[in-house]
């Protein structure tokens, strides 16, 4: 995006997104920034990330980083999480449970990576405690892009990125 167009008079701050993706982006003095907001929450542009070549380990998620990412998330209950990350740890899960004990030491880690889970795929956390759709929001796709809880956490392929110019 040239900083030229629509470049606001004003000084820095939040302004109305002038690529129009977005309801505001940041200005910040002598250009525009990647930091995005729209219904109030505030992220970094995905679209200007996967055009400057960020990679998300979300990405390229194996088993070792998801438990990982279980244990550094223990008690994060907002953001999201991956379908890999999530079923690689309840499989960590399933394989632990031998072990007297380990459920109480996965239980909040599990609790979190499904309210994730769900934040991922669109819906309200509040969904794990109904059985049947739990399981469906569980396998639904992510969100290609950013929702009330956080930008995609994987670039979508679906995307088409046009010139920020």
């Amino acid at each position: 995006m040239s900083d030229s167009e629509a470049a606001p008079q004003d000084k820095t701050g939040w302004h109305p997104d002038p690529l129009g993706r977005y309801e505001h982006r940041y200005w910040e003095g002598t250009e525009w920034s990647g930091h995005v907001s729209t219904a109030g929450v505030t992220a970094w542009d995905p679209l200007e990330a996967m055009q400057a070549g960020a990679q998300t380990d979300a990405g390229n998620m194996n088993p070792l980083k998801a438990v990982e990412a279980g244990f550094k998330n223990y008690a994060n209950f907002s953001g999201r999480a991956t379908r890999a990350q999530f079923f690689y740890w309840h499989l960590f899960t399933l394989f632990g449970s031998i072990i007297p004990g380990f459920g109480l030491i996965v239980l909040i880690p599990t609790v979190a990576i499904a309210f994730r889970r769900m934040h991922d795929s669109g819906h309200s956390a509040w969904w794990i405690f109904c059985p049947i759709m739990n399981i469906v929001f569980y396998c639904t796709a992510s969100d290609p892009l950013m929702n009330l809880y956080g930008p995609a956490l994987v670039p979508s392929k679906n995307i088409a990125i046009a010139p920020l110019e």
